[in-house]
């Protein structure tokens, strides 16, 4: 690594007045850049006055380049990643899927990523994808909130697509669709401090005023919806605005949903309203209104706790509808020793997503990114689901060939109903998997695990499955207006 691009993440300089927050953001940054091993940023005083410090910033290098390799329900992917490029804030990656399926075999994709741009904490990236049913690639300039003094953030992405084929589920054959598409997305973000009077001088808490701009428009389509309804090609676009309350503060933990590296948690209370004009080609243009709130704490000898409530709905010549009401409960305990070899914690959430005056196209899905793990089908919808994931994990105080690991046990169990408040579809699944990581073989995560459903019913869908992956499909990500995600409309 050239040391101007260790230079370049350093929110101090010369001359400045100590400050642990920019010391702690430094830390931060640098590790979210998932280039180094291991970093130590040191204060060594200078003189018998001791009002003056030399600061000393260690970063132990890792291999450039890191093994991509998964095996998915739906393909298999091998590839390779080099991060760091010329020693510069720079990667590059290259993957290759064989997917399980004869009218779309492979999938060739990859993407290239610049960041800090001349310190002004500016990345620039882009993708492409190239395969037999899909073509096309996305471009995108990103700023995040580096900082508790950082004053703004944004970002400008978009995205070109040809698709030739479209896939009611990943077992169905393609259905010829020849549809051109692009895609624009536009976040900007100002952060103000909260008064002193009412926080006190050192408060974490901040303004923050957002606004956003998305654009979804097909330029070429068979039709609007497909006589079955399976298939939907309809332009969408919304521009909203939000003002709310958003605490920089996190929390730092190690070996929760990765293994030996620094995770950070958001910690403090958080609340936001937001506002603005939904534009859906089936329903016209609507008025979107929501709150949303959230707070996430660390009790010492229990764990950390993040808590989410948000609710929001369309307003339109019908009337206000398509409402809904999240919450959210997620925990996750401090390891406890199981001998010199062995710790352990539990990792539980549970949520309620409850729907009202929801049209029959807008139900909510119960699927891996909404109840039970591994299950990438939308064939399970309701008005309500209720979902109770439980997860215990083992994490060895030892290395086995170079790796360290973690082993895993898990439940995850649903309801899904309809409009009664009695019935409705209960799910399971059950499994064992392992994470392994080994940075001298250029492995920086990789999962696998066997899950197992009892009385799962949808057609073609085996009772149970094998995964591997090398990306971090679960976590507890922030939900703020210090980043995009936190402006959106929950439909």
């Amino acid at each position: 690594t050239q040391e101007w691009t260790v230079r370049n993440e350093l929110l101090f300089a010369p001359g400045e007045l100590v400050d642990p927050v920019k010391f702690a953001d430094t830390e931060k940054n640098i590790w979210e850049r998932g280039t180094f091993k291991d970093l130590k940023i040191l204060l060594e005083p200078v003189g018998e006055s001791g009002d003056t410090i030399n600061v000393q910033v260690i970063v132990q290098e890792r291999f450039s380049w890191s093994i991509s390799t998964s095996a998915q329900y739906n393909k298999a992917v091998v590839g390779v990643e080099f991060c760091n490029v010329a020693g510069m804030p720079q990667s590059l990656e290259q993957k290759m899927a064989f997917n399980y399926r004869k009218d779309n075999p492979y999938t060739v994709y990859g993407g290239y990523e610049y960041d800090n741009i001349r310190h002004s904490h500016i990345d620039v990236m882009a993708e492409y994808q190239y395969e037999n049913l899909s073509k096309g690639a996305d471009v995108a300039l990103i700023r995040n909130f580096f900082s508790s003094t950082c004053r703004w953030a944004g970002y400008v992405q978009g995205g070109l697509y040809r698709d030739l084929g479209s896939l009611p589920n990943p077992y169905a054959a393609a259905i010829p669709t020849n549809i051109y598409y692009n895609w624009q997305d536009i976040w900007l973000a100002t952060s103000m401090p909260f008064d002193e009077g009412l926080t006190g001088k050192n408060s974490a808490l901040r303004w923050v005023v957002a606004g956003r701009l998305y654009r979804y428009q097909y330029l070429q389509r068979p039709y609007k919806i497909s006589e079955d309804g399976s298939q939907i090609f309809l332009n969408h676009s919304y521009i909203l605005g939000s003002v709310g309350l958003a605490t920089w503060d996190y929390y730092v933990a190690q070996d929760v949903f990765s293994l030996h590296k620094s995770e950070y948690f958001s910690k403090g209370f958080n609340a936001s309203l937001i506002f603005g004009l939904d534009n859906d080609e089936e329903y016209g243009q609507r008025f979107y209104s929501g709150v949303r709130l959230n707070c996430g704490n660390y009790f010492h000898g229990f764990g950390y706790l993040n808590s989410r409530i948000s609710y929001g709905g369309f307003s339109g010549q019908s009337g206000y509808n398509q409402l809904l009401l999240k919450i959210s409960q997620r925990i996750f305990s401090e390891t406890v020793q199981l001998g010199p070899k062995m710790r352990m914690r539990q990792i539980v959430s549970a949520s309620v997503n409850y729907g009202f005056r929801r049209p029959d196209d807008k139900l909510i899905a119960m699927n891996n990114y909404n109840g039970v793990r591994a299950l990438y089908v939308n064939n399970i919808r309701g008005n309500r689901t209720y979902v109770l994931n439980f997860e215990n994990d083992f994490y060895a105080n030892f290395k086995v060939l170079g790796f360290s690991s973690a082993l895993f046990a898990f439940a995850d169990l649903a309801l899904t109903q309809q409009k009664s408040y009695r019935g409705g579809q209960f799910d399971q699944a059950v499994g064992l998997g392992i994470r392994l990581r080994n940075l001298s073989l250029g492995i920086g995560y990789f999962e696998v695990s066997f899950v197992y459903y009892p009385h799962l019913d949808i057609p073609g869908f085996k009772p149970y499955t094998v995964t591997g992956t090398t990306d971090l499909t679960r976590g507890i990500n922030p939900d703020n207006l210090f980043v995009a995600g936190g402006l959106s409309p929950d439909n």
